[in-house]
């Protein structure tokens, strides 16, 4: 189907042999305007993809989809993730963290209106499968920059530990909860 012009489209194509062949390239958007991907393996086999999109007009939403053998099949559909509505709010940064079955994807979601910007999360138990309501982690007035989010052994299961940098600082949030 050919790569297309920059920012249309997220291409996945599954290395083998080391990275010496790839297969054939499968398109994970189904709508133009893609770009700035993030891409996650939970190392069982699954791999995750999010990125930004302007398939809604001129603000951007962050779009998801996931495979589970490895990339050689995936979603027939991907799942818009932000929490405003289509086209009024702009996400972008997406970010994830994984285990054997829960996806954690955190972004950065300006809403111009407010003239403010909140750090967002959503959780899936299921691979990416069904997701969480939109969790608000921080409202800033300054847009953060470098978000990350780790997954780190605890005494009891993992701590999930969010963090970006901001005009005067590092700042972040920890769960030890799944994110709940």
């Amino acid at each position: 189907e050919g790569v297309g012009r920059p920012g249309d489209k997220i291409i996945f194509a599954r290395a083998s042999q080391d990275g010496q062949t790839f297969g054939p390239t499968r398109r994970l958007n189904q709508k133009g305007g893609a770009f700035m991907p993030f891409v996650a393996g939970d190392g069982q086999g699954a791999v995750y993809a999010a990125w930004v999109d302007e398939r809604n007009g001129t603000n951007y939403d962050v779009y998801f989809n996931a495979s589970h053998d490895a990339g050689q099949t995936w979603q027939t559909q991907d799942v818009r993730l932000s929490a405003g509505k289509p086209g009024e709010t702009t996400s972008i940064d997406p970010v994830f963290a994984t285990d054997a079955n829960s996806v954690w994807l955190a972004w950065s979601e300006s809403n111009r209106k407010e003239n403010r910007t909140a750090i967002m999360i959503r959780s899936s138990p299921d691979r990416g499968q069904k997701w969480s309501d939109a969790r608000t982690i921080s409202h800033r007035e300054d847009a953060p920059t470098g978000l990350h989010l780790v997954k780190l052994p605890a005494a009891r299961g993992h701590r999930l530990v969010l963090y970006w940098f901001n005009q005067s600082a590092l700042s972040g949030a920890y769960s030890d909860d799944g994110g709940r």
